[in-house]
């Protein structure tokens, strides 16, 4: 068992840093071809698509992993449910997108909505073979699966993209990307679904599964929701700037976030009942992902302006200021992820959904009063984003520590050298550094990258060094195996 949680670990791990390195890289080449308003059409029918794919999952998908036995019956039936409500699905958006169009004023809306059916069902069939490969934790094969059909389908979209496809070279290329995944994973995994439909079995993964579907279509919905409202108010440029800026910011974090529940879940899940392990290995998790993540947006709030415009062109500098505020709250979701995967793999995925409806809740109601006093403006609606952030990640800190009985909230330590450190760079290159750097955007990335990784470091061997040690025992102990 504990080599195939380190053969696991490691696997996810390089999947997911390729993962995201080729989506950085296929995302800044179609930036670059594409524009603003073509994300911006493509985000609205994300929107529903994502929508539309938890209700399809149901949750089964973390049930599957969280239960201890579970049999191939279960298997099955999870598998035609998944397929029947993803139909259902499908032909409800087909007789719904010509209305999703008129009501954005948006005509193309109709038509790639009405494609992107296609790639909702196909990634209802591979929902149990995935979970399969997770619960096994095959995270080898999976990451081969993943990984091919990234490049493959990202080449496509760029070639489409080249030719002058527009806003359909994205749509057809997550076409790509779902076909490419089912048939990679109908290949490599032996299973294929029986003719079992068993009510006992839904019934048995409904008791977990239940609060899963509640807690992401709350997270969904209320991340979301900013991007609905502008896609109305404001003009579809605008909406581009506002997403692409989010989903750049979001793109390290998710990544890290997916390694942490991708491999810990299945993992806590083993160790579900000993809290002292949990509390230990949490503590550890918690100091290392502090450590990188609130540096790493701190360089990022430094060299935004650079980052963008070198990366996507000039037609991409409105979402410099977006970027910025986002980077303010960025680096604590992988911290707040790995809560929730700890609260799950422990079955308390209850007590998250509630979390979640309070905070919508909140949320919704920041969003109206800002409708009644007329406060209406993007930034705005950032500032929602980040107060809600903060309060997600005391909170879920606190019910951690209740759970599982242990002190978790001095975790909060853990964030003190990083985010002082990171604020003093900030305002050393915003007040000094800054005047002594040359025009040429190159030059000032370098410099600015240089000098703050430099400084960072140079504070934690000083000040903080247990992180560094730690570092270097996990990659010594990487090297060596």
């Amino acid at each position: 068992m504990i080599n195939q949680v380190k053969s696991g670990m490691q696997w996810n791990l390089i999947s997911q840093i390729l993962k995201f390195l080729i989506e950085f890289i296929i995302s800044t080449i179609l930036a670059r071809l594409l524009f603003p308003e073509d994300f911006g059409i493509v985000a609205i029918i994300l929107v529903l698509s994502n929508l539309v794919n938890i209700f399809i999952d149901s949750g089964f998908r973390s049930a599957i992993v969280q239960q201890k036995e579970i049999g191939d019956d279960d298997y099955s039936t999870v598998f035609w449910y998944n397929l029947f409500v993803s139909i259902v699905f499908s032909v409800f958006i087909f007789l719904i997108a010509p209305y999703v169009a008129l009501y954005y004023q948006e005509p193309l809306i109709n038509p790639c909505l009405k494609v992107f059916i296609i790639v909702i069902v196909l990634n209802a069939l591979t929902l149990v073979q995935e979970s399969k490969l997770t619960k096994n934790l095959d995270f080898r094969k999976a990451a081969l699966i993943q990984i091919s059909s990234l490049v493959i389908s990202g080449v496509v979209g760029i070639c489409l993209a080249f030719i002058g496809f527009g806003v359909w070279s994205l749509i057809y290329r997550s076409l790509v990307f779902a076909f490419l995944t089912l048939v990679f994973y109908y290949s490599y995994n032996n299973w294929m679904p029986t003719m079992i439909f068993n009510w006992s079995s839904l019934t048995k993964l409904r008791a977990f599964s239940i609060y899963m579907l509640l807690n992401k279509l709350l997270q969904e919905f209320a991340s979301r929701i900013d991007e609905l409202i502008i896609a109305k108010i404001f003009d579809k440029t605008s909406l581009g700037l506002y997403n692409r800026s989010k989903n750049l910011n979001q793109l390290p974090s998710t990544i890290i976030s997916q390694v942490i529940n991708k491999t810990l879940f299945p993992i806590f899940s083993i160790y579900q009942n000993d809290y002292d392990v949990l509390f230990i290995n949490y503590m550890k998790i918690s100091r290392l992902i502090a450590f990188v993540v609130v540096p790493l947006f701190g360089l990022l709030f430094i060299v935004s302006n650079e980052f963008i415009v070198l990366l996507y062109t000039e037609k991409w500098s409105g979402a410099v200021e977006y970027f910025q505020y986002f980077c303010l709250g960025g680096f604590l979701w992988p911290i707040i992820s790995l809560n929730v995967t700890l609260l799950n793999s422990i079955g308390k995925n209850k007590l998250q959904f509630y979390s979640n409806l309070f905070f919508a809740i909140l949320k919704f109601s920041s969003i109206f009063i800002i409708f009644v006093f007329k406060f209406i403006s993007i930034i705005n609606f950032i500032y929602i984003y980040l107060i809600t952030f903060y309060m997600e990640y005391f909170v879920s800190l606190f019910i951690v520590s209740k759970c599982i009985n242990r002190p978790i909230y001095i975790s909060l330590k853990h964030l003190i050298y990083p985010i002082c450190v990171s604020v003093l760079l900030i305002i050393i290159f915003e007040m000094k550094i800054n005047d002594f750097l040359c025009s040429n955007l190159y030059s000032s990335l370098i410099i600015k990258f240089f000098y703050f990784t430099s400084l960072y470091i140079f504070f934690a061997y000083l000040f903080y060094k247990e992180p560094i040690q730690q570092l270097k025992f996990h990659l010594f102990k990487s090297l060596k195996s």
